[in-house]
C-alpha cells in the first residue's frame, strides 16, 4: 500500500516562480505521475481546487495579491462542501514562524527550498497514500451507512407492506392509530374509514363482550407475541376467524398495541387452530439467528430462545438454570448494567440503543455480541419486563480490529519514516528502527549487531543480548552461520521461508523464528537488526515480509546517512580542536591550555543549562576562542614585558579579527562567534571590543570568561609565574560583580567543592595577558 505511486493521481502545484514550477512538473513527470497540473496564479490555482478538487496540491507559500496562507485559510473555511486532500507546502521560507503557521491553516506536509527530490518524492508517495486510504476508508463508511439506512428503510415498511393485516390501536380508547394496505384490503374499509373506527367496529355483535373480556385478561401483563384467537367482521359483513398477535409499543407520545392479524379460518377447519396460539412467537424466535431474552424487573430470565445453542452452545434451559452475569465478560459486567439502567429509566421517547459486550461460551471463549434492551411497559407505566435481542457480531469487529490495525501499522511506518530522517546519529537510527519495526510485525525481540569476526550486541529491545550470543554459538557450531550471514554480506534480508532446507532444519530444532536485516555503510555491510518471536515457531505473514524488505532499504539510506553525518561531525570536531592547538602553540601557552578550557567550559555550560547543539556550539567557541591571535605580530604577542598602549590596542584587535575569520565557516553557530567576539568583555564594560556590560554580555561569553581568567591566573606566563588555586579564587571572588558575573564566579567556585579539592583545582587558560585591562598578574 505505501510503496505504489498511485501515477493516475491528479496533482495540482501552484508556485508563481516558473523556474521551482518547471522543477516540480519535471520531477513528478520523471516519477511517473501522469495527471499533473500547475498554475502560477494563486486565485486560479484555489478556482480549480474547489472545483476540480485534486488528489494532492503542492503549494507556495508568497505569490502576490493571494498567498499560499489565504489558500489555506480558504480551503480550510471550504472543509465541510468538499472531500479531504493533502496540501505539501513548498517554499524558500524557512522561518519556525511560516512552518507553524501553514500547519495551523490545514497544511499536511511542509517542504522548504532547496530540497532533495528523493524526500520530495516520498512525502508526495506517503501524501497519496494517506488520501488514497482517507477516501477507501470514506467509500467503506458511506456504503455501511447506505446499508444501515437501506435496513432502516425496510423496517419501516415493514408494517406497511406486511402481507398480513397490521394495525395500531390505542390501548385506552381502542381507537384505530394506523393501518397497513393489507388491512384495507382485506377488510374493505378505507383508511379514513379505519382511523375513524375502534377495536369494537370490526367485531360481530355477540363477540363484543369477548373482546372486553380479553382485553381486561390482557390488562397490564400483555407483552410481545401476546396471541389471541377472535372473530373479525368485514365491510361487506363476511365473519371470519383470525389470529391476533400484540406487541406493546409507545406511538406518538402514547400506549398503544401493534396488532398482527392472520386468518386462520383454513386451520380451524384443519383443527390447527388451538396450537398456533403459543407456537406463533415461538416459531419466529427458534428460527432466528437473533437470541430473543425476555427478564422480569427483578432481573430474572424467564424466556430464551433457542438462538442461544448457536450463539453460545448452551441450550435454552441451560441459560435459564444460570447466572446470567456469569456468562458476560467481567470488565463489561457495569456497562450492560448501566444501559439496562437506561433502557428502564422510564423513557419512553428514547429509543432503543445497541450495546456491545463480550458473552462466553461453552468453550470458555469470549465472542463479540450486540444486544438490543427493550423495555415493555403497561398502561400504567409500570415495567413488566425487558427483552433482549442479540446477535452475534464477532466477524464486525474483527473487521474494525484490522481496519484499526491497518491504521496503526500506517502510522507506525510514518512515524518510522520521520524518526529515521529526524536522526543524525546511527544509534537513534537503530533504536527507531528496532521499536518501529516491532510494533509494525509479529516479532517480539530486536537486536542491533555488528557482525565481524565475531557479533557483537550494541542495542537490544524486549530481551537482553545473551539469548542471541547463544543461538549464535548454536548455529555456528553445527556449520549454519555461513548460510545466514552469506545472503546478508551481500546486502539482502534473511528470512527462512526464503530458504526451505534451513528452515526445515529450523523447525526440526524448535528454533524460534527471526529474520536478518542488514546495515551498510559506504557500500559494506558492517552491522544487522535481528527479529525473533519468543516462543515456538509462528508463520509470518507474506505482508510482515514484504513490509521488512521495504522498510530494510529505507533504514539503510538513513543508517549510511547517519553515519556519514557521524563521521563528518567527528571530523569536524577534531578539526576545530586542532585549530585550537595550534593557537595554544604558537601563543607559548601552557601545555593542555585548549583541552582544560574545553573541559570546564563543558562542565560549567551544563551547569546553566546548555545541552546538545548549544553545549556543542560552546566547546566550540573554548576551542576557536583565541582564532584572532593569529593575525597579531609575535613581537607584540609574545613579548614578555608589559605592553605599551598602542601594542595592547593591537591586542584587542584579535577578538574581532577571529570573528571575522570564522564567520566565513557557515556550519559554526552564533554561540560559538559569540564566545570568540566578547570573551573579553567584562561585567562592568571595561572590556574589549565593543564595552559590553552586564546581560547584554552573551551568556556563553560571560561563562567562558570566568574559565579563562581562572586558567590565566593558574598558569605560568613568559611575563608571570603561575597562582596558586587559592590564589585564584580570592581574585575571582574580587572580580565578581565589577569584572566577571557574580552568579558564574559562584557557581565556578562551587564546582571545585564538588570536583576538586587544595590547589589541584580545574586547569584553565586564557588570554589575559596581565598587561593593560587585564586582571592577572
Amino acid at each position: 500500500m505505501f510503496t505504489e505511486r498511485h501515477p493516475d493521481a491528479f496533482i495540482l502545484v501552484i508556485n508563481d516562480d516558473a523556474l521551482t514550477l518547471e522543477l516540480l512538473h519535471r520531477m513528478l513527470e520523471a516519477e511517473g505521475y501522469q495527471n499533473v497540473c500547475t498554475e502560477t496564479d494563486a486565485q486560479r490555482g484555489l478556482e480549480r481546487c474547489l472545483q476540480q478538487q485534486p488528489d494532492l496540491l503542492l503549494l507556495d507559500l508568497h505569490m502576490p495579491q493571494l498567498s499560499g496562507y489565504d489558500v489555506l485559510a480558504t480551503l480550510r473555511g471550504e472543509a465541510r462542501e468538499m472531500p479531504f486532500f493533502p496540501v505539501l507546502v513548498v517554499t524558500a521560507d524557512t522561518t519556525p514562524q511560516a512552518r507553524q503557521r501553514a500547519l495551523a491553516l490545514g497544511a499536511s506536509d511542509f517542504l522548504t527550498l532547496p530540497f532533495d527530490p528523493t524526500e520530495a518524492l516520498l512525502r508526495v508517495r506517503n501524501l497519496l497514500a494517506l488520501q488514497f486510504l482517507t477516501r477507501s476508508l470514506r467509500e467503506q463508511i458511506q456504503t455501511r451507512t447506505e446499508q444501515v439506512a437501506s435496513t432502516q428503510a425496510a423496517f419501516e415498511q415493514l408494517f406497511v407492506a406486511n402481507p398480513l393485516p397490521m394495525w395500531i390501536y390505542d390501548r385506552e380508547t381502542l381507537r384505530f392509530l394506523a393501518v397497513n394496505t393489507a388491512a384495507t384490503g382485506r377488510y374493505g374499509f378505507t383508511r379514513e374509514e379505519f382511523l375513524q373506527m375502534t377495536l369494537v367496529d370490526i367485531r360481530p355483535p355477540a363477540q363484543v363482550p369477548d373482546l372486553f373480556e380479553q382485553l381486561k385478561a390482557f390488562g397490564r401483563y400483555m407483552t410481545s407475541g401476546t396471541g389471541v384467537q377472535a372473530r373479525h367482521r368485514y365491510k361487506d359483513g363476511t365473519c371470519v376467524d383470525v389470529w391476533a398477535r400484540f406487541q406493546p409499543v409507545e406511538f406518538e407520545g402514547r400506549g398503544a398495541v401493534v396488532v398482527t392479524i392472520e386468518d386462520i379460518t383454513a386451520r380451524l377447519a384443519a383443527q390447527y387452530a388451538l396450537q398456533d396460539s403459543e407456537q406463533r412467537y415461538r416459531l419466529i424466535s427458534e428460527n432466528s439467528p437473533t437470541m430473543i431474552c425476555r427478564f422480569l424487573p427483578t432481573g430474572q430470565c424467564v424466556f430464551v430462545s433457542s438462538a442461544s445453542l448457536a450463539l453460545m452452545g448452551y441450550a435454552p434451559d441451560e441459560v435459564l438454570d444460570m447466572n446470567i452475569e456469569d456468562l458476560i465478560h467481567p470488565e463489561d459486567v457495569d456497562m450492560l448494567h448501566a444501559a439496562a439502567v437506561r433502557a428502564t429509566s422510564g423513557d419512553v421517547a428514547t429509543a432503543p440503543s445497541p450495546v456491545e459486550y463480550r458473552l462466553r461460551t461453552r468453550e470458555g471463549r469470549y465472542i463479540w455480541v450486540e444486544s438490543i434492551l427493550r423495555a415493555i411497559y403497561d398502561e400504567h407505566g409500570e415495567l413488566l419486563e425487558t427483552q433482549t435481542s442479540t446477535i452475534d457480531i464477532s466477524a464486525r469487529k474483527a473487521a474494525e480490529a484490522e481496519v484499526q490495525e491497518q491504521l496503526r501499522r500506517y502510522r507506525t511506518l510514518i512515524e518510522l519514516t520521520a524518526a529515521l530522517e529526524a536522526s543524525s546519529e546511527p544509534v537513534a537510527v537503530v533504536e527507531a528502527a528496532l521499536e518501529r519495526c516491532l510494533e509494525l510485525t509479529e516479532y517480539t525481540r530486536g537486536y542491533f549487531v555488528e557482525v565481524s569476526d565475531q557479533i557483537k550486541v550494541r542495542a537490544t529491545r524486549g530481551t537482553d543480548a545473551l539469548p542471541l550470543l547463544e543461538a549464535a554459538k548454536m548455529f555456528a557450531d553445527l556449520g549454519e552461520l555461513p548460510q545466514i550471514l552469506q545472503p546478508v554480506r551481500a546486502g539482502a534480508p534473511f528470512f527462512p521461508q526464503d530458504h526451505p532446507d534451513l528452515a526445515s532444519r529450523f523447525q526440526q530444532r524448535q528454533v524460534p523464528t527471526f529474520c536478518v536485516l542488514p546495515l551498510l555503510a559506504q557500500g559494506e555491510h558492517v552491522a544487522a537488526l535481528v527479529f525473533v518471536v519468543d516462543g515456538p515457531q509462528v508463520q509470518i505473514s507474506a505482508e510482515t515480509t514484504s513490509l521488512l524488505r521495504a522498510v530494510a532499504g529505507r533504514i539503510n539510506h538513513a543508517f549510511e546517512r547517519s553515519t556519514y553525518i557521524s563521521q563528518l561531525n567527528q571530523s569536524r570536531e577534531e578539526t576545530l580542536r586542532a585549530l585550537g592547538l595550534v593557537l595554544e602553540y604558537r601563543d607559548y601557552e601552557t601545555k593542555g591550555h585548549t583541552d582544560r578550557v574545553l573541559a570546564w567550559s563543558e562542565r560549567l555550560g551544563a551547569v546553566f543549562g546548555f545541552a546538545g547543539a548549544e553545549l556543542d556550539a560552546l566547546r566550540w567557541g573554548a576551542m576557536l576562542h583565541d582564532t584572532g591571535k593569529v593575525a597579531i605580530p609575535d613581537g607584540i604577542l609574545l613579548k614578555p614585558g608589559t605592553l605599551t598602549a598602542e601594542e595592547f590596542e593591537v591586542i584587542k584587535r584579535h577578538p574581532g579579527i577571529g570573528h571575522e575569520m570564522l564567520t566565513h565557516i557557515p556550519s559554526l553557530p552564533p554561540t560559538t562567534l559569540d564566545v570568540v567576539l566578547y570573551h573579553q568583555e567584562r561585567w562592568n564594560g571595561s572590556g574589549y571590543p565593543s564595552r559590553r556590560a552586564g546581560h547584554d554580555i552573551p551568556l556563553a561569553a560571560r561563562l567562558f570568561a570566568v574559565v579563562d581568567v581562572y586558567d590565566a591566573l593558574t598558569s605560568q606566563r613568559p611575563y608571570k609565574p603561575a597562582w596558586t588555586h587559592e590564589e585564584a579564587i580570592a581574585q575571582l571572588r574580587r572580580e565578581a560583580g565589577t569584572l566577571l558575573d557574580p552568579d558564574i564566579v559562584q557557581v565556578f567556585v562551587q564546582l571545585f567543592s564538588e570536583g576538586a579539592s587544595g590547589a589541584a583545582g580545574p586547569q584553565a587558560g586564557g588570554d589575559l595577558e596581565g598587561r593593560p585591562g587585564s586582571s592577572a598578574p
